[in-house]
């Protein structure tokens, strides 16, 4: 009697759950998706994967030419969650004008990972549903507005924020930055220029600049340990003072 042949897909499919959940997370969402086709009881696993990343190889070797729009609406109308990290890269806001909507469309008590990335163009004006997200541990953020609501009381569980060509309010930044007490990791890269930025962080570890400043206070960064300071051009060419740095432990 001949054995059975079992089918790579019968094999996953025997797995136990955290098992596929880990191996989907570790696949772009192209490949995910694709996973559909296994079997019929793979059809829809994809659907409760943890992650859910668009990026720029998403779009060019999985879209061709269909649209982003619809698809990415209809990923997060199906998942079934929990969803612990969401990821958008898009070219210009006038091919993606429905970014409010699909964040507002994530789920606020799981997520704890964001990335909202316009390529181009018109920076994108946040929406106030970005502030509800407090379980929030990773936030990336790339040529947006940067306005924390009134009355908002910071992220208490994030770790790492970086801010890329993001229009940011300077006399309101720094008490943002201190109403977020586990922040390590803080990254501004070409942001707002600031005349005076104070930065307090009783976990801060690292922290990087690439801009225009005037000074830099350190206030409350006990360990504080690796500090990147990149200044604009634009900075010498005026013959001002050179910028300041407080260390205020």
């Amino acid at each position: 009697m001949k054995g059975a042949v079992i089918s790579e897909a019968d094999l996953l499919t025997n797995l136990p759950n955290n098992i596929i959940e880990n191996i989907l997370g570790c696949l772009p969402l192209r490949d995910v998706v694709r996973t559909s086709i296994l079997s019929r009881e793979w059809r829809y696993k994809w659907l409760s994967c943890p992650e859910i990343v668009f990026d720029f190889w998403f779009d060019q070797m999985f879209l061709g030419d269909h649209k982003l729009e619809p698809l990415i609406y209809q990923i997060l109308k199906l998942q079934k969650g929990p969803l612990l990290k969401f990821a958008l890269q898009v070219p210009d806001l006038k091919s993606s004008p429905d970014i409010d909507q699909w964040v507002r469309m994530l789920p606020n008590n799981t997520l704890q990972d964001l990335t909202l990335h316009v390529s181009r163009g018109e920076t994108h004006k946040l929406n106030s549903n970005l502030f509800a997200f407090q379980n929030l541990r990773n936030l990336k953020l790339y040529n947006c507005v940067f306005d924390p609501v009134p009355g908002f009381k910071g992220f208490s569980k994030l770790v790492n924020l970086e801010l890329q060509s993001v229009a940011l309010v300077p006399e309101t930044f720094g008490n943002f930055i201190a109403s977020c007490p586990a922040i390590e990791r803080l990254r501004l890269i070409h942001c707002t220029n600031f005349d005076f930025l104070e930065i307090t962080g009783p976990r801060l570890k690292c922290f990087e600049f690439h801009g225009v400043f005037k000074s830099v206070s350190f206030k409350n960064c006990p360990v504080l340990s690796d500090v990147k300071l990149t200044f604009s051009s634009m900075d010498f060419k005026r013959g001002t003072d050179s910028p300041w740095i407080w260390l205020n432990p």
